[in-house]
């Protein structure tokens, strides 16, 4: 990734020009995650120091932050909660669920295979589901499983977590309370 010269600067400029401003984010068309390196002798900290508005994910960055003498502001994750609710779908076997993008990085693809390999050898009726790939069929997956395929619809994906019993999710990598 190439960045301009000064970015951040002008993006902390941006940021504290007006009082109403409460986030900014740096965007790129070709990048799936940002992931830069922070300056030598630099860390999390020095970033928060220099932001007047923090505004976080989570609870657990929040207390940290507080906890370093910063004030911080959490904004809940958005979900609908209307849609996304335990239903009645029973099943007589424990059903897990996987995402399963091989082609993702920082996903987890092969961690996700074998934590669900090692489950469905422990627990050969428990039924494995996995999703978010047109292609799974292509990869070696050593169990019995249901593909769903990419799942576009959110009522659609309601419907699948509420059948899981568990959600398995390899990921390296995850941006909430990042």
């Amino acid at each position: 990734m190439v960045v301009t010269p000064n970015w951040l600067d002008r993006l902390i400029l941006c940021a504290e020009s007006e009082d109403r401003i409460a986030f900014v984010n740096p965007l790129t068309n070709t990048a799936e995650q940002i992931a830069l390196p922070m300056p030598p002798g630099s860390d999390f900290m020095d970033m928060y120091r220099r932001i007047n508005h923090r505004i976080v994910k989570s609870t657990w960055l929040k207390n940290l932050l507080t906890k370093d003498g910063f004030e911080a502001y959490k904004i809940a994750l958005g979900m609908d909660l209307d849609r996304f609710y335990p239903r009645d779908d029973t099943t007589d076997h424990p059903v897990v669920m996987a995402m399963a993008r091989p082609k993702t990085p920082r996903r987890g693809f092969q961690t996700t295979i074998d934590a669900s390999a090692q489950i469905k050898q422990a627990s050969p009726e428990t039924e494995i589901i996995l999703f978010g790939d047109r292609f799974l069929r292509r990869y070696p997956i050593p169990f019995s499983y249901r593909d769903e395929g990419v799942v576009a619809s959110q009522e659609r994906l309601a419907r699948l977590y509420s059948e899981a019993d568990v959600f398995i999710d390899g990921s390296d990598f995850q941006g909430f309370g990042r």
